[in-house]
């Protein structure tokens, strides 16, 4: 571990940034987090990472020069692994430390521990919506006190969307003020690829260019809501059978799925890729994009189609509707309804020409309001906010 820094070399013109995060495996927060880094101004911020446990896109950062280390951790109140953070801090000595995930992934005492190493500011990003209305019994009361205490000695609170950003301003949040920062798609990575690209993708995937292709992104848990759209398939192959369905992600309900997939009858027309670094690729083997959430604090993977001129069918459910424009961008339908779900791609699916103007307004959408470019600058003014 390196020896800390003397005092002189505090307040330097260039201020030390360290994000501190759970893990750096493929996800909407920890992808944020790479492309806020790789879109700052590196000349007037230097950039460090801790991360909890690892994961695929510490090679991403490696490959920027940003200093990572790994922590592990039992938890959010684990003793030895907030004592292993204190050294990490006194190490390298950040001006500012900025957490992703608060607190669930981190560590309730991010904010004691940020001071005791001196740093002059520190800032939780939020990502996900509040849920203290739905908490009962004295554990999940318990927690939500931690939570709202632990949260009292951030100097700034950042939603990522409007949404979240509500959840916290609530008479139990403990917060006096949460500052609205959308998330951000790099519109260079996810574009629209040309048709040979497209072809050989789709050929990886033993599809042809026949097959309507409709596809989800995202870690298989069941508040993604995948089960909705195999029901939902069920109907949508009944009345468009050229369609096809593509699974994008890792995680424990895969089994499961692939189970509901058998006993639906639909084997052999849904494919399951695993976790997966080529999104921007995957996306332009589509023809339609779902995102059948249950809850979803802004809907990341949502953007990255849209960027691709994908015309998009979400729930309504948290910042999805901040991100689709229904009836322009997409369409939006109730959460835990695969009925409604299958209607509205059945929809896009029978009408070639809505789904081109629909995937070109969304493209144009996100350049207009997500730009990932705009939101590192929006957050390099926050940081010269809470160091002024």
């Amino acid at each position: 571990m390196t020896e800390s820094r003397p005092m002189a070399d505090r307040h330097v013109s260039r201020p030390r940034v360290l994000m501190v995060i759970g893990s750096l495996n493929i996800g909407g927060a920890e992808r944020l987090l790479v492309d806020l880094i790789a879109h700052s101004d590196r000349e007037q911020l230097e950039f460090m990472v801790c991360s909890l446990s690892g994961g695929a896109l510490e090679h991403e950062l490696s490959h920027l020069g940003v200093d990572t280390v790994r922590v592990p951790c039992r938890g959010n109140l684990d003793p030895a692994g907030a004592a292993a953070v204190l050294r990490v801090f006194r190490a390298r000595r950040p001006d500012i430390v900025h957490t992703h995930l608060h607190p669930h992934s981190t560590l309730y005492w991010v904010p004691t521990l940020a001071r005791l190493a001196k740093a002059r500011a520190v800032i939780a990003h939020l990502h996900a919506t509040a849920d203290y209305h739905q908490r009962t019994g004295w554990r999940q009361v318990v927690r939500a006190w931690l939570d709202g205490a632990d949260r009292r000695h951030y100097d700034r609170l950042i939603a990522i969307s409007e949404s979240v950003a509500r959840s916290y301003r609530g008479p139990r949040a403990g917060v006096p003020r949460v500052e609205t920062l959308p998330s951000g798609v790099d519109l260079q990575r996810f574009a629209r690829r040309t048709a040979p690209m497209r072809q050989r993708a789709r050929h990886a995937l033993c599809l042809t260019e026949r097959s309507l292709l409709i596809g989800t992104v995202g870690s298989l848990y069941s508040a993604k809501g995948h089960r909705y759209l195999i029901a939902a398939a069920t109907q949508v192959v009944a009345a468009v059978p050229e369609s096809r369905f593509l699974f994008v992600g890792a995680g424990p309900e895969r089994a499961l799925l692939e189970r509901q997939v058998s006993d639906v009858g639909l084997t052999g027309l849904v494919i399951f890729t695993g976790a997966r670094s080529d999104i921007a690729e995957l996306l332009n083997c589509m023809d339609i994009f779902v995102l059948p959430s249950l809850s979803e604090g802004f809907g990341l993977a949502v953007c990255e189609a849209m960027a691709c001129e994908l015309p998009v069918v979400a729930t309504s459910v948290g910042g999805l509707p901040e991100v689709v424009a229904d009836g322009s961008t997409g369409l939006l339908a109730p959460p835990s309804d695969p009925d409604a779900l299958a209607e509205a791609i059945i929809r896009l699916a029978r009408d070639v020409d809505l789904r081109t103007q629909m995937g070109r307004a969304g493209r144009a959408r996100v350049k207009d309001r997500f730009d990932i470019r705009v939101t590192a600058q929006r957050l390099q003014q926050i940081y010269r906010d809470v160091l002024s």
